[in-house]
């Protein structure tokens, strides 16, 4: 008999593994759907007491475990996953990061323009404090060089179709064809082993 690790048994079956229950993932899983929920703005009444006991108007991902419940702390605990995760779908732009979160095009900005985020004076703005002033205000510690001013030509190329609203920002899930998170996507996300065992 082969001794096989836990984590290969917890594999899902067309990835090699047994498809047992890793519940320490489920527990992650489980507990993003609320942080999911939180950032967009659902009225269930247990979202509502936790929006305004811990964050009143700001974004979850803006928020601290500090002096939080045993339950927000474990919120806190995949705010991670979650974040890299997720797209934000921008509304009036104050909880997005313009540069660290994914809203614009498939990775962050901070990942697509690596030089000019290193100096930018407004590394973790929020998409309204950039483009909410005036269109496109952003601002460096030096003088650009010519490679990063064409970086910034084709920043600035990809903001033209953005237009804040009165909406709140939100989030969908990039992983399913209908954008809703679901716990068992994430699940298999979390325990994808890589290539399917054929």
């Amino acid at each position: 008999y082969h001794l096989i690790k836990w984590h290969g048994l917890c594999r899902p079956k067309d990835f090699g593994g047994l498809g047992f229950m890793d519940t320490k993932v489920m527990n992650v899983c489980l507990l993003s759907k609320w942080i999911v929920e939180l950032e967009n703005n659902s009225q269930d009444m247990s979202y509502v007491v936790l929006r305004n006991k811990y964050l009143g108007g700001d974004s979850f991902f803006n928020s601290s475990a500090k002096g939080g419940s045993q339950f927000w702390k474990g919120l806190h605990s995949c705010n991670d996953w979650v974040n890299n995760l997720v797209v934000k779908v921008v509304g009036n732009g104050q909880k997005t990061h313009f540069w660290e979160d994914v809203w614009l095009g498939d990775v962050s900005l901070r990942t697509l323009f690596p030089s000019l985020y290193r100096v930018s004076n407004q590394q973790h703005s929020s998409v309204k404090e950039i483009l909410g002033v005036s269109y496109g205000s952003l601002s460096f510690r030096r003088n650009l060089n010519h490679q990063d001013d064409a970086f910034l030509r084709q920043l600035k190329e990809m903001m033209k179709g953005v237009e804040l609203n009165d909406s709140p920002d939100s989030v969908v899930w990039p992983h399913e064809k209908n954008k809703t998170f679901s716990a068992k996507s994430m699940y298999r996300l979390m325990k994808f082993g890589g290539v399917v065992d054929r």
